[in-house]
């Protein structure tokens, strides 16, 4: 399964796994869930989700302290 930033290509991609299961309602967003058959997208209307949340996004470099462009948030 490839999960990735929004936009084109990136150089760096960061994976970031919020250990909470809980509830999201991250409106204006770009929201997909996975499930067993795949991907699929998560409307606005369709908030909050339950679920555990993978932030995939593209740095602009390594250091842990650069910025992070180009969100998605993945609801397992």
């Amino acid at each position: 399964m490839k999960l990735k930033p929004a936009g084109g290509d990136h150089r760096y991609v960061k994976l970031e796994l919020d250990p909470l299961f809980a509830s999201y309602a991250m409106k204006n967003e770009s929201n997909f869930g996975v499930n067993e058959k795949g991907v699929y997208p998560i409307g606005d209307n369709q908030l909050p989700v339950t679920a555990t949340r993978l932030i995939v996004c593209a740095p602009q470099s390594l250091d842990r302290m650069s910025v992070c462009e180009d969100q998605i948030n993945y609801y397992f």
